[in-house]
């Protein structure tokens, strides 16, 4: 690149912007200086090495300046691009008077991105809802499309969603979390082209505590306070007051000596920092003595530190502790002092200096008092010395900014500004050096310019406004000519004018317009007649958001009951209007994240550009404690230029020209040495960069480092993490609205009133069509508290017999007092337990009431809560219906509560299931015996077979040789009534779901709804899958951070279904809908290839399968080989098999990898003899197209078995289904798990596959076998089996295709209720719909009769629950032992202290177990606390335990596995909710994991808690000795024994 020229003397001035940008105009200002020879014809291009994308042609005459304009199209790819400029005068016979070629910077900025979510903190299981807000470089609407991306903490994409269009500029997005997913950082993206903005959130875990803690502290505090003052509120989650006791522990955390994380700091109690409140009734107020934290403080100081106070509420009555923390920082009340802008800056001689001097408080926040600054000015003389020193007193006003305006004498080369806090007064006689005053210092630099001539711009307009005009001074130190002037904003030339000055100054306007928001530059210079350039700069901000007045109202008064209030907008008409609004104490946590005041907004226009040296505005920021003022100040600057070129470059500017650009030399610096420059000379490396300190001798290393800014991220952040999060933290958001304001001019929105009481803050955006983006200039405040309020809670599930303490809280917000009518709505359903004299009742014969409302009148004080219980006993099982009612003079207040009731005793279930091929029949007769018997009672003993009315038998049926499919809540829960908390059970449920979805598209039977529900799921499987997986790629089992043993086998399992699930969603209609991130995969299979031997296999990089099917041994008759990891070696094959598509490079390895896994498995093909084994590695082989295929086949073909009609694969033999003969009649028993049943129906499972490969004639047998073997509707034994089977009979499915005739209605004859039946109808459109009937009598025996043509499975499902051991079902072989000890505490035995032990005995078969769970049931009303549970298995009591988990009413613990050895572990249940009369019988269960079949099940009895009345748990407004007694009867008795005493006295004073 170069340029030459034909001309002499100064013939033109050419400047064009550096930068250039799609879609918008390129501009290139163009003058015709006093020695141009004639007219210009000049010719500008843009070009690359492949094409040029813009021409500019024109003719411009001599005097002329002007501007040439070159259109750039919308589609700029990125490459390398250069501006070329070509001349010619007129009046030169020569060809041409130069060429020029200069390279471009291409920028995509053709529209702004603003990212704002509903509140500033998330937890799991909540929606993140956002608004995208895309502005034109004019800050008006961008309509167009937008990418959105969501990444988890690791950085691998979860959802994305492309090309969203956008509504007047704005695009609002919602984003269901997951219940179980990766905490941390999560990150959402907005691209359009190269145009992108992000914003982070935390996602924290959250389990709502029975009281929650809150600590209120100040954000910061001055060490010279007396007092650090705080309080203490404690809340259940019914909103009422705890009572106990309160410690309150104080600490000193000095940040350079890295903080522990809260509230587990280091220290040690004593007096000085530790109070104690023996009786804390809910609130309290402390404070600590400043100087006792000092005296515990490391060097006696608490400046620059950080207090933390943490709290510890014990609730007595509960036995409950729990632990609430918050922090402040410490700060010396001197002042802050900074010079605005960077350093060093540069002035002209003979001309004021103009600067701004910020004033705050050491907090960042606004000076309390106007305070008094000393001023020192030194003069640097240009031989170097010191001259002329002047000291200024100023004075601070309170919004601390100070203006300073410094004359310049002539003869000076450099003035050191330096300024110090004098306190209240002007004078202080304190040595400038004093360490006891805040001091700032700033270098301005002297311009250079040959021949001493300087011109300087400024102005005297304070706003900068779209559509108003900007008035600037020009001043010059010779007689100026004339001027030409140019601005430029964002890298591209906008306007440029020529002005006649002929004086020594002169003033000017332009017009502000929206393009040069949110800063642009004004380049004013003259061209002297020695050609010398002369120029200067000034950067001013515009302000492109006032065009938009919006107001907005909230009007609460309509609604006196205060259900609903109106938001009134006013602005713009058909102007767009979103708000949200979050709890106030939020408010201050929300800038960047959630909230659009204007000082966030300004901040975020600024930061989207680049803050380069000398392109910067002078800003800074006062911090507010509350955060509800929070202000951005921004002012103009000149030119940081001590030269003419650099002055043009720090407008973003390329000069053009055959006059002269002065330019100062700098010294060299070594960039391989990472050398930077100083500014007036001499160099710094790239590490003392923003240090603090001085190296270079102008501060230049220190310019640009914005401490005022980064200090305000640092207190944002302070903010956010300072305290413990309670659920207000999460759940107090509200009024997430968008609408369009009338053609009238207003928006008129009735929003519902949040629940729950609190203070409210709203913010709101509005985007015009002309005006461009509006927002709300002042917070707008209101509260959602109702006159009166009630929160009702009960348990989820409870069991029969139970007594129930409804509990209704009750809160009267109004100003005077109200009497309160509480109802208990009658109902079939439950009867209320009326309690007799002095509190008398009894547990399991108390008198009940049943059928009429039950009435309680009580009268509430202003602002007081109360608690009325309502004790009831459910009449029947299933789901009822509990209805509250409060009527008070002025409303009416109803809740509903749903409870499941469920049979006492622990729970057996019988499944049978019955494949119907109708194909080649037109009937089939099935008969099935219920084992269930008519009376529940055995003769002549106390004993019962089963538990009264416990029984509930179903039929169902579904067509297909699938069978039934779940429409939504996929999971392991729900298809086998088994855990899901791990890693391999998220991937097994994110399969599921992509499997229904996958064929209920292929047999044509998706609905909108149903779609709807499984990309949900997807979705939210998909981040709990990220849950498990490290950043690097692997995944792991279970979620604990001192131990993640990472899985080669879940690794390839997870990767599999995802692979598998790109192939199943690639319709363009789910592009939507669904994303998985290559990168998840990428990463994990390098890791699994890492983990593959030279001979080919794979290994596990621990020992211990969680599946022993995977088992790294291999079985022959001769005994084990050991160290083979035959199995896990075939499972990876299949893993890399599902493979289409990889990043660059992976694909060699991929198949390198694949081919040396396959011949392992050939060499060892003939050595295998387990049906698992060799089935599994048959498919692999098959599938990965081996030589050996056949081989493989023939050995797996060998070994099958059969009965009946039936084929299939197993380590033993498998006896056919069990019959009883009744009436001579054949009636089918249900399917009792064999000795190998997991294994038997994954080896069957891939044989199924295989022989569908091969399109042999026997798969349906084989089918069909594997149909006969489910134990649950939906599922059969463990989640790998399931997994393998329902992929095996999808794909028969497909192979079979007997869909499209099916047409079957079973109909169904119960022996229990002669003249009942019913019919199942399955069709072609309900297909795969589960068909249920119940049998109304639940025993003896079912005829089903099926006709039609077509496939369908019908099962059998029995269940009822015992309360003896004989009665369990035993496992076909003993594998465990199980024990239970309970320690029954806490006052009326409101603490339970579980310790079941188990172990592993069938020491024959492998010498532990694969994944053991062991399960406990909790009595109703108890319950364990998950981040207790989590805690304890943290501080790892064993080395098996791993995780626990507390779900549904039962504590599941996970482990590794289970040894000989007996392995103990501990849970502590505490009531929560007031129930009596619990059921006396309980589960405690052992069973391994992927072998369900191996278990051991038994009963422990809680007879205390039978044994507890409704008054022992205080759960009725009626018992006398609880604190919820109904007051008034105290009040009563009082006044009673009053009177007896007064008559009393009466009587003796007589006598």
């Amino acid at each position: 690149m170069g340029s030459y020229f034909l001309t002499q003397g100064q013939t033109y001035f050419i400047a064009a912007s550096k930068k250039l940008y799609s879609g918008q105009p390129y501009k290139i200002h163009v003058s015709l200086l006093q020695d141009a020879p004639g007219a210009l014809f000049m010719k500008a291009s843009v070009s690359s090495n492949f094409s040029t994308i813009a021409v500019g042609k024109r003719l411009f005459m001599p005097g002329s300046h002007d501007l040439l304009l070159l259109k750039v199209h919308n589609y700029v790819h990125a490459e390398d691009y250069e501006l070329i400029l070509e001349g010619r005068f007129e009046n030169v016979s020569r060809a041409g008077a130069f060429k020029h070629r200069r390279p471009l910077e291409l920028e995509d900025r053709s529209v702004h991105i603003l990212l704002r979510l509903e509140k500033p903190i998330y937890r799991q299981d909540e929606l993140v809802r956002f608004r995208v807000i895309l502005l034109t470089p004019q800050l008006t609407p961008y309509r167009g499309v937008v990418d959105v991306h969501i990444y988890n903490p690791d950085g691998y994409l979860q959802r994305r969603y492309p090309s969203l269009h956008s509504i007047f500029g704005v695009v609002s997005v919602a984003y269901q979390l997951a219940p179980e997913l990766k905490f941390g950082d999560w990150k959402i993206k907005a691209t359009i082209g190269t145009n992108a903005a992000e914003v982070s959130f935390p996602v924290e875990e959250f389990n709502q505590p029975l009281f929650e803690v809150n600590v209120t502290l100040p954000v910061s505090i001055i060490d010279t306070e007396e007092f650090l003052h705080g309080s203490v509120e404690t809340n259940f989650t019914w909103g009422q007051s705890t009572n106990g006791e309160l410690k309150l522990h104080a600490f000193v955390i000095d940040p350079a000596d890295g903080e522990a994380e809260a509230p587990d700091w280091k220290g040690e109690p004593n007096e000085q920092t530790t109070q104690f409140v023996g009786f804390f009734n809910g609130t309290h107020s402390f404070k600590f003595a400043m100087a006792d934290l000092k005296s515990v403080s490391a060097n006696g100081s608490v400046d620059g530190k950080t207090i933390g106070i943490r709290a510890t509420v014990w609730d007595h009555w509960h036995n409950e502790t729990r632990v609430g923390y918050s922090q402040t920082r410490v700060y010396n009340d001197s002042l802050r002092l900074v010079f605005l802008g960077h350093k060093p800056q540069v002035f002209k001689p003979g001309m004021v200096f103009k600067t701004q001097l910020a004033v705050s408080q050491q907090d960042g926040s606004y000076i309390k008092k106007p305070s008094g600054i000393e001023l020192r000015i030194e003069y640097i003389l240009e031989s170097g010395s010191s001259g002329q020193t002047e000291t200024w007193p100023l004075r601070a006003p309170l919004d601390g900014m100070i203006h300073l305006e410094i004359p310049t004498p002539k003869g000076v080369s450099q003035i050191v500004l330096e300024a110090m806090s004098t306190g209240a007064t002007p004078h202080l006689p304190l040595p400038f050096d004093s360490a006891n005053v805040s001091k700032t210092k700033m270098v301005v630099l002297r311009a250079q310019s040959p021949r001493a001539a300087y011109i300087q711009v400024s102005t005297h307009t304070l706003k900068f406004l779209v559509g108003h005009y900007g008035i600037f001074n020009v001043r010059a130190s010779y007689f100026l000519p004339d001027i030409v002037w140019i601005v430029t904003s964002k890298g591209l030339v906008l306007l440029s004018g020529y002005e006649e000055v002929r004086s020594l100054s002169y003033t000017f306007s332009i017009a502000i317009t929206p393009e040069m928001a949110p800063r642009a530059h004004l380049v004013v210079f003259n061209v002297l007649p020695t050609g010398e350039v002369i120029a200067d700069k000034y950067t001013f901000p515009v302000d492109g958001i006032s065009r938009h007045k919006m107001r907005m109202a909230v009007n609460h008064h309509k609604d006196y009951y205060k259900r609903t209030f109106e938001v009134v907008a006013k602005g713009d008409p058909l102007a767009f209007v979103g708000f949200s609004a979050i709890e106030n104490n939020l408010f201050s946590q929300a800038p960047g994240i959630s909230s659009l005041s204007r000082s966030d907004l300004l901040r975020s226009l600024n930061s989207l550009f680049p803050d380069r040296y000398g392109s910067a505005l002078h800003s800074t920021t006062f911090i507010s404690s509350d955060g509800f003022s929070d202000r951005s100040f921004y002012f103009g600057s000149n030119t940081y230029g001590l030269d003419v070129e650099s002055t043009f470059s720090h407008a973003d500017l390329l000069v053009f020209t055959d006059a002269t650009l002065t330019q100062i030399a700098t010294d060299y610096c070594d960039p391989g040495k990472n050398e930077i420059s100083c500014v007036s000379g001499g160099c710094y490396n790239e590490e003392q960069k923003c240090n603090g300190l001085w190296d270079c001798r102008d501060g230049s290393d220190e310019g640009g480092c914005d401490a005022m800014e980064t200090f305000y991220d640092d207190v944002l952040s302070f903010r956010r993490t300072r305290y413990n999060h309670i659920d207000r933290a999460y759940a107090f958001a509200c009024c997430w609205t968008d609408g369009n304001i009338s053609p009238e001019g207003h928006l008129i929105v009735q929003v519902p009133m949040p629940d729950r009481p609190a203070h409210y803050v709203i913010s709101a955006v509005s985007m015009s069509e002309t005006s461009g983006l509006g927002l709300l200039e002042y917070e707008l405040v209101f509260d959602s508290i109702k006159p009166f309020h009630m929160i009702v809670e009960t348990p989820d599930t409870v069991h029969q017999g139970e007594i129930i303490g409804i509990r209704c809280a009750l809160f009267n917000y109004y100003h005077q007092e109200v009497e309160v009518l509480v109802i208990l709505s009658g109902s079939p359903d439950y009867m209320f337990v009326e309690v007799g004299p002095l509190g008398w009742t009894h547990s399991y014969y108390a008198t009940k009431v049943g059928g009429a409302d039950i009435h309680h009148s009580i009268w509430m004080d202003s602002q007081t809560q109360t608690i009325v219980y309502f004790p009831i006993v459910p009449s029947r099982l299933g789901e009822i219906s509990v209805t509250i009612t409060a009527a008070t003079q002025i409303d009416e207040y109803v809740q509903n509560r749903i409870i499941n009731v469920i049979p006492d005793g622990v729970k057996l279930k019988f499944h049978t299931s019955i494949p119907l091929d109708l194909t080649n029949k037109g009937t089939i007769l099935k008969l099935m015996d219920i084992q269930v018997t008519e009376n529940y009672t055995v003769p002549r003993q106390i004993e019962r077979l089963f538990v009264a009315n416990s029984p509930k038998v179903t039929v169902t049926a579904a067509g297909d040789v699938l069978g039934p499919l779940l429409r939504d809540s996929i999971d392991s829960i729900t298809m086998m009534d088994i855990a899901h908390q791990g890693g391999e059970m998220s991937v097994f449920s994110f399969a599921m779901n992509l499997y229904t979805l996958d064929f209920l598209r292929r047999t044509n039977q998706l609905t909108d709804e149903i779609r709807k529900h499984l990309f949900a799921a997807l979705n939210s499987f998909y981040q709990t899958i990220g849950n498990y997986q490290d950043y690097y790629g692997p995944f792991h089992q279970f979620m604990n951070e001192t131990r993640l043993e990472n899985s080669v086998w879940l690794t390839a399992f997870a990767v599999q279904v995802l692979e598998e699930s790109r192939k199943v969603l690639q319709y363009s209609d789910w592009d939507n809908q669904f994303y998985a991130d290559p990168l998840t995969t990428d990463q994990s299979v390098r890791w699994i290839i890492q983990h593959q031997t030279e001979e080919g296999s794979f290994y596990e990089p621990w020992l211990a399968p969680f599946d022993r099917k995977m088992s790294y041994h291999t079985w022959q008759p001769s005994g084990w080989m050991e160290n083979r990891n035959i199995t896990l070696t075939a499972h990876v094959v299949i893993c890399l098999q599902e493979i289409t598509a990889f990043s660059s490079g992976l694909g060699a390895l991929i198949s390198t990898s694949r081919l040396s896994a396959v011949k392992y498995l050939e060499r060892w093909l003939d050595l295998l003899y387990d049906p698992y084994e060799i089935s599994i590695v048959t498919y692999a082989l098959t599938i990965a197209d081996s030589a050996f295929k056949d081989t493989a086949f023939e050995k797996l073909d060998y070994l099958k078995q059969h009965y009946d009609a039936y084929l299939f694969w197993g380590k033993d033999s498998i006896q056919p289904p069990g019959f009883v003969l009744r009436n001579n009649q054949p009636y089918m028993l249900p399917h009792i798990p064999h000795k190998f049943e997991s294994t038997n129906i994954a080896a069957t499972a891939y044989a199924l596959m295989v022989y569908n490969l091969r399109r042999s004639f026997l798969s349906d047998r084989i089918a069909a076998w594997l149909n006969t073997q489910r134990l649950h509707d939906t599922g059969f034994s463990s989640t790998q089996d399931t997994y393998i089977a329902v992929k095996a009979l999808m794909l028969h499915s497909y192979f079979a295709n007997v869909r499209e005739a099916t047409n079957i209605n079973i109909t169904l004859r119960y022996s229990s209720s002669p003249g009942a039946e019913d019919t199942l109808a399955i069709r072609k459109d309900t297909l795969s719909q589960i068909q249920t009937a119940e049998v109304p009598n639940p025993w003896g025996m079912i005829t089903a009769i099926a006709r039609g043509t077509g496939y369908a499975v019908l099962q059998l499902n029995v269940e009822y629950t015992v309360d003896k051991m004989r009665y369990l079902l035993p496992p076909p072989v003993k594998a465990f032992d199980i024990f239970m000890d309970v320690t029954y505490t806490g006052k009326n035995v409101s603490i339970l202290i579980l310790r079941p032990c188990a172990r592993w005995t069938l020491m024959e078969e492998s010498p532990q177990s694969g994944m053991a769970l062991i399960e406990v049931d909790i009595p109703s009303g108890y319950i364990v606390f998950q981040p207790d549970l989590e805690d304890y298995c943290g501080s790892q009591p064993n080395h098996l335990l791993r995780y626990a988990e507390f779900y549904n009413g039962k504590v599941t613990f996970f482990l590794d596995y289970l040894d000989g050895g007996l392995t103990c572990v501990d849970v502590v249940a505490t009531r929560w909710y007031p129930v009596a009369n619990m059921t006396r019988f309980l589960t405690v269960k052992v069973f391994d994991y992927y072998a369900p079949e191996r278990f051991n099940t038994s009963i422990y009895e809680a007879v205390p808690l039978y044994s507890l009345s409704i008054c022992h748990v205080c759960g009725s407004f009626q018992c006398p000795y609880c604190p919820s007694y109904n007051h008034a009867q105290l009040i009563f008795q009082f006044i009673q024994w009053l009177w007896l005493e007064v008559l009393f006295f009466f009587v003796y004073a007589t006598l």
